[in-house]
C-alpha cells in the first residue's frame, strides 16, 4: 500500500520544487525532506507507535507541512489544530485523541508516556480532520493513506500542475482543500507559495506571479472587490470548499481571463474534489457541480425526494471512519445544483 510519505519522499528527493509562506523563507525540495527525516527520528526515539495519533499545531507555514511530513515518516497520524483555537479547544481535542507527542513549528513535545490503546480504525490513517461541526459537535474524519494517495493521483491528471507553476495557497493546512492543493503542488514540482492569513491584499500581490490560485468563493470575492487584480500569468482557478454562485463566476471570467476556473465539490470522508466543473462546461454548468472525478461512484435521485444539503460520495477507497464512531460512507448523487445553501439535485447532459 502506497502511503504519503513514500509518495512525497520519492518526488522530493528529485525535486526542484519548493514552498514558502508570505512571511517566512523559501524551503527547497531537500530541506522539506532533511527536515521531515528529523522528526521522524525524534518520534522514533520517543517511542511513537505505528498508527499513533500525533497533534500539529499549524500556523500554515512550511514547516507544518514538514511535520506533516515527518509525522508519516514515523507511521504516526497527523492530527491539524489551528495555532489559532481556543486553548480550551486544544486541551478537550488532546482528551479526545489521547495524543501524547504534539508539534509546534516542528519541534516535537512530549504530553504523556504511556500510550493510547490502538485503535482498528487507524490503521493506515494518515490524518484525522476535524470539520467545523456545523450538524453539532465537530468530529474527526479519519482520511486513509491509500484513498487520498488515489485522489491526489486523480486530481494530479485532471488539473494538471506542472513544475513551472507558482501555487498560491491562501488556504488553511486545517482544511482537506488546503492539504490536497499544498501537496498536489509539492508532487508537481511546482512553486507554493503559502499565506498564513488570508487577506485580499497579501493575496494581490503575489498573484502577480502566480499561475494557479486555490481559494473558496468568500476569498475570491474580496480578491476582486480589490480590482483591478493583475494577474498577468494566472491560468488556473480552483474552487471549493463553498458554493460557486454563477455570478461570481462570470465576474472571475469577466477580470480574470486568462484563468480557466475548476468548480471543485466533495466529502471530507472522500479527500474532497468528488465532482468538478470544469472551464470546458462552462458557463453551460454554472450553478451545477459539474461531473464525478474519476473513482467516484453515484446514483441518480430524484428531485422530488432529494434532501435538501445532503452530500453523498463513494469512492474504491474511501474515509476510513469517523474518529468518534465508525460510519458507514453512502454513495454518491450526481449534480447538485446550489440555491443558496441548500443544494437540489440536477445534471450536465
Amino acid at each position: 500500500m502506497m502511503k504519503l510519505g513514500e509518495l512525497l519522499g520519492n518526488v522530493l528527493a528529485q525535486s526542484q520544487g519548493t514552498l514558502q509562506s508570505s512571511s517566512s523563507e523559501v524551503l527547497t525540495a531537500s530541506q522539506i525532506a532533511a527536515a521531515a527525516d528529523s522528526i521522524a527520528d525524534s518520534l522514533r526515539r520517543l517511542g511513537v507507535c505505528n498508527d499513533e495519533l500525533v497533534l500539529v499545531i499549524v500556523s500554515n507555514e512550511p514547516v507544518d507541512v514538514v511535520s506533516y511530513l515527518g509525522i508519516w515518516h514515523a507511521g504516526a497520524v497527523v492530527v491539524p489544530v489551528h495555532a489559532t483555537s481556543q486553548k480550551a479547544n486544544i486541551v478537550a481535542l488532546r482528551e479526545q485523541t489521547a495524543a501524547r507527542f504534539v508539534l509546534v513549528e516542528g519541534k516535537v513535545e512530549q504530553w504523556a508516556t504511556e500510550p493510547a490503546p490502538l485503535r482498528k480504525e487507524l490503521t493506515g490513517a494518515a490524518f484525522v480532520v476535524f470539520t467545523s461541526g456545523s450538524t453539532g459537535q465537530p468530529k474527526g474524519v479519519i482520511v486513509g493513506h491509500q484513498g487520498f494517495c488515489f485522489k491526489l493521483d486523480v486530481l494530479s491528471k485532471l488539473l494538471a500542475f506542472e513544475a513551472s507553476d507558482t501555487v498560491l495557497v491562501p488556504l488553511q493546512l486545517t482544511f482537506i482543500f488546503g492539504i490536497w492543493v499544498t501537496l498536489l503542488g509539492l508532487l508537481s514540482a511546482s512553486k507554493v507559495i503559502l499565506i498564513p492569513k488570508f487577506t485580499a491584499e497579501v493575496s494581490i500581490r503575489y498573484l502577480a506571479s502566480a499561475t494557479i490560485l486555490s481559494a473558496v468563493p468568500t476569498m475570491l470575492r474580496a480578491i476582486l472587490a480589490r480590482e483591478p487584480v493583475d494577474a498577468p500569468q494566472l491560468r488556473k482557478i480552483l474552487s471549493g470548499g463553498e458554493p460557486l454562485s454563477p455570478s461570481l463566476a462570470v465576474l472571475l471570467r469577466e477580470q480574470l481571463v486568462s484563468a480557466g476556473i475548476y468548480d471543485l465539490f466533495g466529502l471530507t470522508e472522500t479527500g474532497s474534489c468528488d465532482f468538478c466543473l470544469s472551464p470546458s462546461e462552462q458557463p453551460q454548468g454554472l450553478g451545477t457541480i459539474g461531473r464525478p472525478t474519476d473513482g467516484v461512484e453515484y446514483r441518480i435521485q430524484p428531485v422530488a425526494s432529494a434532501v435538501a444539503g445532503t452530500r453523498q460520495a463513494g469512492l474504491p477507497h474511501r474515509g476510513r471512519a469517523h474518529f468518534t464512531a465508525a460510519f458507514d460512507a453512502p454513495r454518491a448523487t450526481p449534480n447538485l445544483r446550489r440555491t443558496g445553501r441548500k443544494r437540489t439535485r440536477s445534471g450536465l447532459r
